[in-house]
């Protein structure tokens, strides 16, 4: 109801806002006007139409497959004398799926009802039936969840006069209406109504039989002020004076903060759209598309001297703050330096593990994983290139190997990149995204700076990731051909690792031969003791590979960690340490 000039009916359809801008710009269009409330089924009749809705003629027949939608019907009533007062009618609660409303129905209509009764400043009309069990009515328990103290929930009891005198079921009504059963702080109020053979009754005619009811009945211990719809139309009018008096002060500071907000967007136009002229709207995005792009050059740069960028120094530094996403370089590189790590720790599929790194694991140390990699002690993995050395071999001489499984087997290592580098990929995505939303929201209004973002901001970022996701394709690509390396640095390292094996073979035969005492003897400087060269070199003959498929292997090894290192620091321009590809 609203105060107007004359007294008339408008009926309009306001669009669920989910619905597409050609369905919200459809259903707006629907107005009616009828001149009286005789004419008032008509109209509905026709907004259900407007909304997806079919009429039905009974229940006796199935519901449509739409029964209810998001959309809201608005009756508004004007006139000199009508008071300003909203009331929101939403649909009755469905507790299960029957042959006329489906599960989604069901869900739909706890999703509005909800959305409503949850709002701090909705007086709730809690409407229960007298002929079902309270117990049962799921709209007391949905505002208990919503109203926890019944500050602002008012419990109405229809159908009273369904009851028989006397019985168990009054009994309840009543300790209901006393407030005795579920208490609410606005307590319970009890109306009747009209019978169907009364339905041709006039307003006076219904008020009258109601208040026949209640004068002859045992409701009538209640008191007066809870009984009846002129009674509910005066308390109604009481509790909204008082709920309008207690929400008075944080409708203020809402009003105000919404005028601060409104001013701010105000002068974020500038004097640039006095007018609506196609001239103006250009000249202002002109200029705002200058700012945009300076400041976005100084971040991109890492040029921090704009007013843009200066904030509190004791701010959070966590790059998701608006502070640290505002000096986009900064952030970038801080990505960088974590995506460089994470190759580093996790890019390797499998983590060949060293003799100090297999005792912790077999003492259960969890410092000793590293997460997404496989954990592998160097037999597993010259067992693992034995197997793909068996399944690869050609025409080359048992002892020799296929040198294309070297390639195999990298590609196989590196396996997890594509994956970790498109993960970077999507994380500078998402800064830049909010590094340009930070951007537009302090330098146009809200309504602005979301088109601009939705139809040009969105769309180039998304153009700019496709074009970074090519270019890892690309790199994956090229390492899929036989891996080549010139670096020196891999050639030392396979020298060093063959040194160190020979180096641990020879010391093991010294050890072995030490006690062995023999005719030709070796004294050094500071020695006593003596060692046999013959036993020495019996003991490395001995304990030298005389099965070539574990030398082919264990040299295979060799290489690929080799290779592996040497790859990365091509790929990613770092000279990584040799505990992380031991």
């Amino acid at each position: 109801m609203r105060r107007g000039p004359i007294d008339q009916l408008v009926v309009r359809v306001i669009p669920d806002p989910d619905r597409s801008v050609a369905e919200q710009t459809a259903i707006k269009e629907f107005s009616e006007y009828p001149s009286d409330f005789t004419d008032l089924l008509r109209v509905m009749g026709k907004a259900k139409g407007v909304m997806g809705l079919s009429s039905i003629s009974s229940l006796s027949q199935p519901l449509p497959a739409k029964a209810f939608a998001r959309d809201v019907l608005s009756i508004e009533i004007q006139g000199p004398s009508r008071q300003q007062l909203t009331l929101v009618d939403i649909p009755g609660l469905i507790r299960s799926e029957t042959q006329w409303f489906t599960s989604q129905d069901r869900e739909m209509v706890a999703e509005i009802t909800d959305a409503y009764i949850t709002q701090p400043r909705t007086v709730c009309l809690a409407v229960i039936s007298a002929t079902h069990n309270h117990a049962s009515q799921l709209i007391l328990e949905m505002v208990h969840d919503a109203d926890p103290t019944g500050e602002r929930t008012l419990g109405i009891i229809t159908k009273p006069d369904s009851l028989n005198a006397g019985s168990n079921e009054e009994k309840i009504s009543l300790d209901l209406a006393r407030n005795v059963k579920v208490v609410f702080k606005l307590g319970w109020h009890v109306i009747k109504n009209e019978k169907v053979s009364e339905s041709a009754f006039s307003f006076e005619q219904r008020n009258a039989t109601e208040a026949s009811f209640f004068r002859n009945s045992n409701f009538n211990s209640l008191p007066a002020h809870g009984l009846g719809i002129d009674a509910l139309r005066a308390r109604l009018t009481f509790i909204l004076f008082e709920n309008f008096k207690r929400e008075l002060p944080n409708l203020t500071r809402e009003l105000e903060s919404a005028v601060t907000e409104t001013t701010s967007q105000l002068r974020k136009l500038g004097d640039g759209l006095a007018t609506t002229s196609p001239r103006h709207s250009r000249s202002y995005l002109t200029r705002l598309s200058m700012d945009c792009v300076e400041i976005s050059n100084a971040a991109i740069n890492g040029n921090y001297e704009s007013l843009y960028f200066h904030g509190d120094s004791h701010e959070t530094s966590s790059l998701k703050s608006a502070s640290s996403i505002k000096r986009l370089r900064t952030v970038i590189q801080h990505l960088n330096r974590d995506f460089v790590s994470e190759i580093q720790i996790r890019g390797a599929k499998y983590h060949i593990m060293s003799p100090d790194q297999e005792t912790q694991m077999s003492k259960h140390l969890a410092d000793s994983t590293i997460p997404g990699s496989v954990q592998l002690s160097k037999d597993k993995a010259l067992g693992w290139i034995s197997r793909v050395m068996e399944r690869s071999r050609r025409k080359e001489s048992y002892g020799n190997f296929n040198p294309s499984i070297i390639g195999e087997l990298f590609w196989e290592q590196t396996s997890k990149w594509q994956a970790l580098a498109e993960q970077h990929v999507d994380r500078v995505f998402c800064i830049c995204q909010k590094f340009f939303d930070l951007l537009l929201e302090e330098k146009c209004p809200g309504y602005i700076g979301v088109r601009l973002s939705q139809f040009e901001v969105v769309k180039s970022l998304n153009t700019r990731r496709e074009c970074a996701y090519k270019e890892v394709w690309n790199l994956m690509d090229d390492n899929q051909d036989f891996p080549t390396v010139y670096d020196h640095d891999y050639a030392a390292t396979i020298q060093k690792q063959q040194s160190e094996r020979m180096q641990s073979v020879l010391r093991e035969a010294i050890d072995d031969a030490a006690s062995q005492p023999e005719s030709h003897e070796i004294v050094s400087k500071n020695a006593t003791s003596s060692i046999s060269l013959d036993a020495v070199m019996a003991q490395v003959r001995s304990k030298t590979h005389r099965d070539m498929h574990s030398y082919s292997c264990d040299h295979v090894l060799g290489c690929l960690l080799a290779l592996y290192k040497a790859s990365l620091f091509l790929i990613l321009g770092i000279r990584a340490s040799p505990t992380d590809f031991h």
